[in-house]
């Protein structure tokens, strides 16, 4: 096995590789459509796939605030929610049983800007990916009203 066989025996972090390439170019996408306002991104790809995602920032917002006001530091703030949304998911048997989560980015960027700081340890590649529409579902985020006037 010559210098050739090194990189064969490494197609995990390829794989990792692709999968981090997707996500930033999401997320690239999500902020170039309304600049940096990401509770803005947020409302509208909740209203895109039909939920009123208001009260849900408004609750974010404050369960933050509130954490913020007790001295809490923004790491925690977010691992408190982390965990929260993933025992939701594991409620409802999505992933494995100790599965890990990668949220939907548009979630991500909404609570690292109201707690910010440093996110590394945050970060899993091979985590279970969770779409906006099951994300939604499963913390039973109200559906858009259809407004039948129009």
């Amino acid at each position: 096995m010559g210098p050739r066989g090194i990189f064969l025996l490494k197609p995990a972090s390829i794989l990792r590789s692709a999968v981090r390439i997707e996500a930033e170019a999401l997320s690239e996408d999500s902020n170039a459509r309304s600049g940096s306002d990401s509770k803005q991104v947020l409302l509208e790809d909740m209203e895109a796939i039909g939920f009123d995602g208001s009260s849900f920032v408004k609750n974010l917002e404050a369960s933050v605030a509130d954490r913020q006001k007790r001295g809490k530091p923004p790491r925690k703030i977010r691992y408190v929610h982390y965990c929260q949304w993933a025992h939701a998911l594991l409620k409802k048997d999505i992933g494995g049983e100790d599965a890990e989560f990668g949220f939907p980015c548009q979630v991500l960027n909404f609570i690292r800007h109201i707690a910010p700081g440093d996110v590394k340890g945050e970060i899993r590649e091979d985590a279970y990916s969770v779409s906006l529409k099951v994300f939604c579902k499963v913390l039973d985020i109200p559906e858009r009203q259809k407004n039948e006037l129009l």
